[in-house]
């Protein structure tokens, strides 16, 4: 728990008192001059309508949102279906009533009819703040003045805009001896959050007091929120997302299963906003070389003009992806309505008024070889071709190299000059190269960041300061190891990195989310030794396993050597092979007057069967679980009548005779091509007729068993009194074996 520099008391104590007395007297002063009447109170409840479009004002605190855009988050998360839009238009350098901007930049009356906002964020406070609480009272006109002229810019195209002013938010003391305490700051802020309630008030705006709940929130939290007592880390904004979302939404998800997608697809838009609206290079977009003319007369702001163009439609593409994110879905951006680049048409020979040969010079760019054999080196001194855009291609257009403690070369090569180009992959970077052997040749390469723009760096602070016009970025590495913190898995050890070289150790070093991939092999325990472990053994490690163990599984029976997938075995009533089926060792006894032939599932390839009827024959098939059909042919050679007789049994005593529930087709001399399949399974047998001339053994006209026959055996006989020339039946029986 940590001291706060101000602590906020119910109680108004004298300073407080006579404070509100001077600005409500300088308020009511002002009003005076008012011509129009507030719509509602700073206290009103305020609600998002479907399709709203929101313009962020402010300085620091609102600037820096867009960066950690939990605000944003949160906020979509409770909107599900409004298809809320955010344009953050904030500069930390910005003043309720002066904004400085570059010669040729948008101002913000234009900016703000662009983004034709629905709602307007006013985020301001913490700047004006330093002009002491006698400021307070100029800093309220100013805000009610601005709400004032925005309000009637959205009036002239028919827009009843709804504003929002937030307080700035408290200063936390972090107890750093380098930062002051801010007990001053505090008050003096605590001043210009009631100005900002009074100017709401006074404008007909929503009022969101940051001030007091930071003040709590800070004094509540064992972490640090702020960077510097004033500026929030990513904690802080996630926090400060909860206040506003409480406040403009009356309630915040609880739920974060979707926040991380909401928030990933909400940075891609930014970093899109972010390079239309703060777009770097702004001097050959609207500064003073955006008209010159070159080839053909296609000038500067002909190119980069129609990419802000580009960017505006790729950024509202993006909203759709956040709103899918905020449903839960993932969302592929569709940027196929962003219209081509437009294609820049070289100087180099082409005449250009803004060129000419020798500015020009050669296109011929000399090997690392030629340039180091130009070089004088002095005596004593050796040189040679560390690295190259040769040996490394992605080393173009470097613009600061720097050695780090460990020797390695850092070198900022800005790949995209003069800018990043919509719709393009990010190739500018912060590269580190390795000697690894003490060859003195580069020989690794690692990209530590990509940065825009990366006009300069400089190591401190256990990082990397960089540039990345108009933001300067602290990429920190704590471990060392050549990767950000925020792109590390394990920040604090340096052998855990994206990219790293898994070992077996258990620790997922490449930071992939898996653990020793690659390395590891799954193992079975092959108790019975036949080459097959027992899949509920598995044992997945980079260790050596005990002996025993072999990387093949899937035995269905690991205590029988005779049971395993392959195997080519046949034991009846088990499954040897592990296909799930049992195996079975069909007996068949079968007689028919006066010939006949049997198939089981397959009637093109039948067995014929003996010619005497009063005998039979015996025959085993293997065959596995499940239907199957027997199907007889039988035929009489004298052309009168045929008769059949068939007893099938397995090992366990499961047994099928021929009775009535065998069928017989009634069309025996019907072609052939009408029984295509009539031993199969899949045959339609809904024609064919049960047997219904058959009789017990011993019943005329076949009263004798054939002598194979099991003794007892309940097989009937089934004949055919059809007058037909070949006097043929075919007989079949769909069986189901366990």
């Amino acid at each position: 728990m940590r001291t706060l520099p101000l602590e906020v008391s119910p109680t108004r104590d004298p300073l407080k008192s006579s404070l509100a007395w001077i600005l409500s007297t300088s308020i009511l002063a002002f009003g005076l001059n008012l011509a129009w009447a507030p719509p509602a109170l700073a206290d009103s409840p305020f609600e998002f309508k479907k399709d709203d479009v929101v313009a962020i004002f402010g300085n620091g605190l609102a600037d820096r949102m867009q960066h950690s855009p939990w605000v944003e988050t949160m906020l979509q998360a409770n909107l599900k279906g409004k298809k809320v839009r955010f344009r953050n238009m904030s500069f930390s350098g910005d003043i309720v009533n002066q904004r400085p901007r570059n010669k040729g930049f948008t101002n913000d009356a234009e900016y703000l009819q662009h983004v034709a906002p629905d709602v307007v964020w006013m985020m301001y406070g913490y700047n004006e703040s330093h002009g002491g609480r006698d400021g307070a009272t100029a800093y309220q006109t100013e805000l009610v003045n601005l709400v004032a002229k925005y309000r009637e810019l959205r009036k002239q195209d028919g827009v009843d805009a709804r504003f929002v002013l937030f307080s700035p938010i408290a200063y936390e003391n972090t107890g750093s001896p380098h930062l002051p305490k801010g007990d001053d700051l505090n008050h003096n802020l605590q001043a210009y959050a009631e100005a900002t309630r009074k100017a709401a008030d006074q404008s007909g705006a929503k009022y969101v007091d940051l001030f007091t709940p930071t003040v709590k929130l800070f004094e509540a939290s064992d972490e640090q929120l702020t960077l510097n007592g004033i500026h929030l880390n990513a904690k802080g904004y996630h926090h400060l997302a909860e206040v506003i979302s409480d406040e403009l939404v009356g309630e915040t998800d609880g739920s974060t299963s979707t926040h991380q997608l909401i928030y990933d697809a909400i940075k891609d838009k930014n970093w899109h906003w972010h390079n239309r609206y703060r777009a770097t290079d702004g001097n050959d977009i609207w500064g003073s070389r955006s008209g010159l003319s070159f080839v053909e007369g296609q000038t500067n702001a002909d190119v980069l003009v129609h990419e802000l163009k580009m960017l505006d439609l790729m950024t509202a593409n993006r909203d759709s992806v956040i709103w899918a994110a905020a449903e839960g879905k993932t969302l592929e951006v569709d940027d196929s309505n962003v219209p081509q680049p437009v294609v820049v048409k070289t100087n180099v020979g082409g005449g250009s008024k803004s060129s000419n040969k020798d500015k020009e010079g050669s296109t011929s760019y000399l090997s690392p070889e030629e340039s180091l054999a130009k070089l004088a080196v002095p005596e004593g001194f050796e040189l040679n071709i560390f690295a190259s855009e040769e040996m490394f291609p992605d080393l173009a257009n470097p613009v600061q190299l720097q050695v780090d403690t460990k020797g390695r070369l850092w070198a900022a090569s800005w790949n995209s000059y003069p800018k990043w180009q919509p719709g393009d992959e990010l190739i500018d970077s912060l590269m580190i190269f390795e000697d690894t052997d003490n060859d003195g040749v580069a020989d690794k390469r690692k990209i530590f960041a990509h940065v825009h723009n990366p006009l300069g760096f400089e190591f401190w602070g256990g990082g990397v300061l960089v540039t990345s016009g108009p933001d300067l970025l602290f990429l920190k590495d704590t471990d060392g190891d050549g990767v950000p913190d925020a792109e590390d898995c394990a920040p604090t050890d340096p052998s855990v990195f994206p990219g790293a070289t898994e070992t077996c150790d258990g620790v997922d070093e490449d930071c992939d989310g898996a653990v020793d991939e690659g390395l590891s092999a799954t193992w079975y325990e092959d108790a019975d030794v036949d080459g097959w472990g027992n899949p509920d053994t598995e044992n997945t490690t980079c260790q050596d396993p005990p002996t025993g163990w072999i990387t093949q599984g899937f035995d269905c029976d690991d205590t029988d050597p005779n049971v395993f997938p392959t195997s080519t075995q046949q034991i009846d009533g088990l499954d040897s092979d592990c296909d799930g089926l049992l195996d079975w060792e069909v007996t068949f006894w079968i007689s028919g007057d006066d010939e006949f032939e049997w198939c089981v599932d397959d009637e093109t390839n039948m067995t014929p069967g003996n010619t005497s009827w009063q005998v039979g024959a015996v025959w085993t098939v293997w065959m596995e679980s499940g239907d199957h059909v027997v199907g007889i042919r039988g035929w009489d050679t004298g052309y009168v009548i045929t008769a059949a007789i068939a007893h099938l049994e397995l090992s366990d005593g499961t047994t099928w005779v021929t009775d009535n529930t065998w069928v017989y087709d009634p069309q025996p001399s019907a072609p052939g091509d009408t029984r295509v399949g009539w031993c199969g399974v899949g045959f339609d047998d809904s024609t064919w007729q049960n047997a219904n001339e058959i009789g017990p053994i011993g019943t005329n006209p076949w009263g004798s068993a054939p002598s194979t026959f099991p003794a007892g055996s309940p097989a009937l006989w089934i004949w055919d009194h059809y007058p037909v020339n070949l006097n043929t039946q075919y007989l079949r029986k769909q069986i189901t074996l366990p």
